[in-house]
């Protein structure tokens, strides 16, 4: 399977409340985090490191306590 892998926290979280399935985190050494590839994906990466993406705030705060849940239950 085909994953985009990134170590940035607030990222998975913004790719979380676009959508994207999170496929695993793994939190050897250095946490990361990998995500289902899609036509997508790429440009919704782009947008945000430009600051041109958007998502629903309650959306995002929800993917970072998921996302901060998954590391510290690991």
């Amino acid at each position: 399977m085909n994953m985009k892998k990134t170590t940035d926290l607030y990222l998975s979280a913004y790719l979380m409340a676009k959508g994207y399935k999170l496929i695993e985190v793994d939190s050897k050494k250095k946490c990361s985090f990998s995500f289902e590839i899609s036509n997508q994906i790429e440009k919704d990466i782009q947008d945000y490191f430009n600051e041109l993406g958007s998502v629903e705030p309650l959306r995002f705060v929800n993917a970072i306590r998921n996302i901060k849940t998954l590391i510290f239950t690991k």
